[in-house]
């Protein structure tokens, strides 16, 4: 069985975006510019390739024969 989650991924991507931001003066200080600027950068590029229909995500899920 595929299980279709790409609309999940996509909601939790956003929010890693929208709360990384929210917090972005003491990721800068843990993680420093450069990691926060890739990670926001990367999480903005999955967001645009599940809006463009080329990025999805499923689960598979399968079940030994009895």
């Amino acid at each position: 069985m595929v299980i279709d989650v790409t609309q999940d991924f996509l909601e939790t991507t956003r929010r890693w975006l929208t709360h990384a931001s929210e917090l972005e003066s003491g990721l800068r200080d843990s993680l420093g510019d450069a990691v926060f600027d890739e990670q926001q950068a990367a999480r903005e590029e999955m967001i645009t390739a599940v809006e463009e229909g080329l990025l999805c995500r499923a689960l598979f899920v399968g079940t030994r024969p009895p």
